[in-house]
């Protein structure tokens, strides 16, 4: 039996919490009527300014799916002509997609449900959310402004032509499809939440993959206390997690390649969700490999 936990509120920020109230930032900005920041569509600088707000809350989603990986973004590496920029750390790699980005927008306000002092939100063409930084609750609001400071648009008016609420359906995001597939299971949540609850009472991490038109983010998490609420399974560690809106699941699928076999979660027109797989570290490795084999008998 799968075993469900509440998911509690702010669960990313466990030990991200403040000893003592923040001061505030002395700097004005010229905001949209809720209080948005236009900023910069200079892809790269918003990326490698980010280093003025040290480490932060990194959110990659699309409308099924999301990673969440407290992090700094470190060296940038451009490729393809700086169409694409790569961050990495010892746990995971992000690829930044820009062609198909649209607008950035900063804040600076309290969050309710978490404290943190600001955030930053970008939307490809089509109005999706795709990419957010949220300030740690502990982080230093100056520092966040001085971020937003640097990065701020010089156009405000084209800055707030866009609609104020980001696009959310399955519409608003390109992701990529399932081209072949060894094999195709139906899709159970308890066999899901059984297989993630395995690795996490382990303390073994599990390589989550969400992938579309604007990014790639691909995270070594340790699946540990799996919860389910309103429709969202998440699991996860302090300072890592990984979510999904189970509903829009269809299928499974199993591919293969030199690297081994990676589970995929399928939804409409085999849309790929989000992909497990093998994480780097070889018992996490060798387990993933025997976890599959009990799962799907007959695997190789």
């Amino acid at each position: 039996m799968m075993r469900f936990h509440r998911l509690q509120a702010a669960m990313l920020f466990e030990h991200e919490r403040p000893s003592a109230t923040a001061s505030r930032a002395g700097r004005c900005f010229r905001t949209a009527a809720d209080g948005r920041i236009a900023l910069t569509r200079d892809w790269p600088a918003l990326l490698r300014e980010s280093y003025r707000a040290g480490r932060f809350a990194v959110q990659t989603r699309h409308a099924s799916a999301r990673l969440i990986k407290i992090t700094d973004l470190g060296e940038l590496a451009l490729r393809a002509g700086g169409a694409i920029a790569v961050a990495s750390d010892e746990t995971g790699v992000l690829g930044f997609r820009f062609g198909s980005w649209g607008r950035a927008w900063g804040f600076l306000r309290s969050c309710e449900c978490c404290g943190s002092p600001g955030r930053l939100e970008v939307r490809n063409r089509k109005g999706g959310e795709f990419l957010q930084f949220s300030a740690l609750p502990v982080a230093d609001p100056h520092s966040w402004s001085e971020y937003l400071a640097a990065v701020a648009s010089s156009t405000v008016r084209e800055g707030h032509a866009l609609a104020l609420e980001p696009a959310t359906s399955a519409a608003a995001f390109e992701l990529p499809r399932l081209r072949r597939a060894s094999v195709r299971l139906p899709f159970h949540l308890e066999g899901l939440g059984t297989l993630l609850n395995a690795f996490g009472d382990e303390g073994l991490a599990i390589c989550c993959t969400v992938s579309t038109a604007d990014l790639l983010h691909r995270r070594d998490i340790v699946p540990r206390g799996v919860t389910e609420h309103a429709g969202i399974l998440s699991a996860g560690e302090p300072g890592a997690r990984v979510q999904l809106a189970w509903p829009a699941v269809q299928a499974l699928a199993l591919t293969s390649d030199v690297t081994g076999w990676s589970l995929h979660i399928v939804g409409a027109d085999d849309a790929v969700l989000l992909t497990l797989s093998a994480a780097a570290d070889p018992r996490a490795s060798a387990a993933w490999r025997g976890a599959l084999r009990t799962a799907f008998p007959g695997l190789r």
